[in-house]
């Protein structure tokens, strides 16, 4: 008999997931044919309901619920299933010169635009987590001159990883699920014409990389 999964992911007010920890367990998931359901949750259903979950856990997403095991955080998650379904094997794969934290880091400016996604409710923990991180409201984040900087940063930061990828592209690897996953929040926030501009090897290396692992 198959596991029964439970997967708890972050959406916005389309119903869009907008995790780029979550996209990683699905990424996973997907690639090893493992079925499970998902749990859609906003930012406050996770503040209230992950404690029910794991008392003792952060009020986070992923979280996979394994028949009644769960296991919270992606890089354990794909730990877990490594070890109990080796069937489809997926490697860690470092590439060489490719830094996650720097690119996570080129895509801040851009994910602020979340405060105009996310569910009404979520609308101020929002606003006071951008205002934690930048030291600015999302009004000013937002200011052309100021948003389209970061625009342009991300995208001379996406030259770069598509340089990386063309010696990568057919694999799929922890290291690319964990790229295109990055690459997967900022286009879900701030939308495909800021994400990809005119680059479109990786525009189509991210959606192509989503056919393998049997991510929509």
């Amino acid at each position: 008999m198959s596991a029964k999964r439970d997967l708890y992911e972050l959406v916005d007010k389309r119903g869009n997931s907008i995790s780029p920890f979550v996209f990683r367990v699905k990424a996973v998931l997907g690639y090893k044919d493992l079925e499970y359901k998902t749990i859609q949750l906003t930012f406050q259903d996770i503040q209230t309901q992950i404690p029910s979950i794991l008392p003792l856990g952060k009020k986070e997403v992923p979280i996979l619920v394994e028949d009644t095991i769960p296991i919270q955080d992606s890089a354990a998650i794909y730990k877990h299933l490594e070890l109990n379904y080796p069937n489809k094997p997926i490697p860690e794969g470092p590439i060489k010169n490719f830094n996650e934290g720097e690119l996570f880091m080129a895509g801040i400016p851009l994910s602020v635009n979340i405060v105009n996604v996310v569910a009404d409710q979520d609308v101020d923990y929002v606003e006071s987590k951008i205002n934690n991180l930048t030291k600015r409201s999302s009004k000013d984040c937002l200011e052309p001159a100021i948003y389209n900087e970061g625009v342009r940063r991300w995208r001379e930061k996406c030259k770069e990883i598509s340089e990386l990828l063309k010696d990568h592209g057919d694999e799929v690897t922890y290291t690319l699920i964990t790229l295109a996953s990055i690459v997967h929040w900022v286009s879900s926030i701030a939308g495909e014409e800021n994400t990809f501009g005119d680059n479109e090897f990786l525009k189509n290396w991210f959606t192509e990389f989503k056919k393998k692992v049997n991510v929509k």
